[in-house]
């Protein structure tokens, strides 16, 4: 069990980026460190916030409420990435008495991963990695007043590349695409604190760029966080029994997918006007995030002008509107819209 001492001395910090970049590669560097845990993306704490904010004296029975809550509301896989209801609940019960929102939140991230592949005695640091929160600022800044912030970025042609090939969302024009990548850095840039990484120096040069992220972190370098795949596939052997088959081939081809990322078949769905005008309007965004913005021309006309704010306006209403509009809805609300999902 955790002292109330050792909860509270523990710091919350933040990975915001959009998809493609090489987040899930990151997490798996980042949990081999013996002192780091990240999360999966989980927005649990955004979503019970107006329910448990100000709580502090908790009963038995509304601790069994919460984790039966907080496993419902689950957006990836419970049975791979948390190590379960029944641990959470008895460490929760054993700081009923002054369970403020802070320790509950960060009771709840330090029973993620599965305890038989990690020593967690020596967690110093907890890492939430969601992209979601980049929406909700004053959120973040109110409730982590002290949290720091990693920004993973990658250029936005090859990431709209590599979301065309994922098909991450309903829609895969590549101005809709693109949108998604400069809502998302428009929105990070915002907040204090940030530390930049890219996907491009990850690929590139790791050893580095996760020395100047531990030091960011307040850790030491640890030789064993590029033993990344040997701690992911550890985790997947423990959990196999509570996982299909098909869910495992499927994990294991994204994690594969991102390292190789072959962008043979993806040059197509950018023309070079289309290429010429999303570098035009998010030239000052690359910019600020490093990479190497050249001024281009504004050769464009009414069309192009139009078809870039159509499909920035479906990226606004289609991703960050609904995004807001969920997390601001009652919880019995989402509970139920989950429920309504598990029995279709």
């Amino acid at each position: 069990m955790w002292s109330s001492e050792e909860i509270d001395a523990l710091p919350v910090h933040f990975i915001f980026c959009t998809e493609r970049t090489g987040s899930s590669l990151l997490t798996a560097m980042l949990n081999m460190h013996p002192e780091v845990l990240v999360a999966s993306e989980e927005p649990f704490a955004l979503y019970f916030y107006r329910r448990y904010g100000k709580k502090i004296r908790w009963t038995e029975k509304e601790i069994t409420l919460f984790t039966e809550q907080f496993a419902r509301l689950f957006e990836k896989n419970f049975n791979l990435y948390f190590d379960s209801k029944e641990a959470l609940k008895a460490e929760l019960m054993h700081h009923a008495k002054a369970l403020s929102y802070d320790r509950l939140i960060k009771l709840c991230y330090l029973h993620f991963y599965d305890s038989r592949c990690k020593e967690k005695g020596g967690i110093r640091v907890l890492i939430d990695k969601q992209m979601k929160y980049v929406f909700h600022q004053s959120f973040i800044e109110n409730t982590f007043p002290d949290a720091k912030i990693i920004v993973l970025t990658r250029d936005v042609i090859p990431n709209v590349k590599a979301k065309h090939r994922r098909r991450i969302d309903y829609f895969s024009h590549p101005l809709y695409l693109a949108h998604l990548w400069k809502n998302t850095y428009r929105r990070c840039l915002r907040f204090k604190s940030i530390t930049l990484i890219s996907f491009e120096d990850l690929i590139d040069q790791p050893e580095e760029v996760l020395a100047t992220l531990n030091r960011a972190l307040d850790v030491p370098y640890h030789e064993g966080q590029l033993e990344y795949s040997a701690g992911f596939n550890a985790l997947l052997k423990a959990r196999e029994e509570r996982l299909s088959k098909e869910f495992i081939a499927k994990l294991k081809d994204f994690h594969r997918g991102l390292l190789k990322e072959p962008l043979q078949g993806s040059e197509t769905i950018l023309n070079g006007k289309q290429e010429r005008l999303i570098l035009h309007k998010t030239y000052e965004i690359r910019q600020q995030l490093g990479y190497e913005a050249k001024v281009l021309p504004s050769a464009f006309g009414f069309t192009d002008h139009f078809r870039w704010y159509f499909y920035g306006m479906l990226a606004t209403l289609g991703r960050t509107g609904l995004w807001k509009t969920y997390a601001c809805i009652p919880l019995w609300l989402k509970l139920l819209i989950r429920r309504k999902k598990e029995s279709a």
